[in-house]
């Protein structure tokens, strides 16, 4: 599908199955060097190239729904804003081989991936989606991308005096280094009573708020907490 005289607009491709027979073919192209190609609509095909790309799509703006795509790389896009619903991507390439299988792969723009699967087979380097890519919880990914875990650049766990502000109560939190990034903070908080008993009113669900770099607050609304008789303990984490 080339625009090469002007671009091609509210194309629509619905039940159709290609396979191709030679090995390194595009089952679906729109090569780069043309005109965009906007409104792109295919639903209910299939786009078979082995040891090739499924699918290969430049400067497209269109969506996919329960359409397959095969081969060592099941859909690579570029400078393109596509959509799939319940699709299905299959890369997949010799196990001992040097290439590495590909699901989906994005080079520049984006692609969204609700539903359906992305499966690649081959060497370890394959990759299920490479790039823009975002894909929904729902999608299934095999094999399953790597627990990313955090690294905690800095974690207080600690406990202070409650301070009355008339029937409202705070407490102060001073992390040891500068925050470098608010949004990768996280406070957990909990009020300890320091003898046995029920307390006089409801313990609302606390707030807090950066004052300054290295300066929080925790704020309990609409109760007055004793010093003599509670404590707030919390515990402090900032990640990279």
């Amino acid at each position: 599908m080339q625009a090469n005289i002007a671009p091609l607009e509210n194309i629509s491709v619905d039940d159709c199955h290609y396979t191709l027979t030679n090995d390194g073919g595009v089952g679906f192209a729109t090569p780069a060097g043309n005109l965009a190609v906007r409104g792109l609509k295919v639903s209910r095909s299939t786009f078979t190239a082995p040891g090739g790309i499924g699918a290969s799509l430049s400067q497209v703006e269109g969506s996919f729904s329960q359409t397959a795509f095969n081969g060592g790389t099941a859909m690579e896009t570029t400078d393109s804003v596509v959509e799939c619903t319940g699709c299905t991507a299959d890369g997949s390439r010799p196990l001992g081989g040097t290439a590495a299988a590909i699901g989906v792969k994005a080079y520049g723009g984006l692609v969204s991936w609700s539903g359906g699967s992305i499966t690649v087979t081959g060497p370890a380097e394959s990759k299920t989606t490479e790039g823009n890519v975002r894909v929904s919880a729902e999608t299934r990914r095999s094999p399953a991308p790597p627990l990313i875990r955090a690294v905690i650049r800095q974690e207080v766990v600690a406990q202070s005096e409650p301070q009355v502000d008339g029937s409202n109560t705070f407490a102060n939190v001073f992390p040891p280094i500068n925050v470098a990034n608010v949004s990768k903070v996280a406070i957990e908080v909990t009020v300890r009573r320091l003898a046995p008993g029920y307390p006089a009113a409801p313990i609302p669900t606390p707030a807090w708020a950066m004052i300054d770099a290295n300066f929080f607050r925790i704020y309990f609304a609409g109760v007055a907490l004793s010093p003599s008789t509670y404590r707030i303990a919390y515990r402090f984490t900032e990640v990279e």
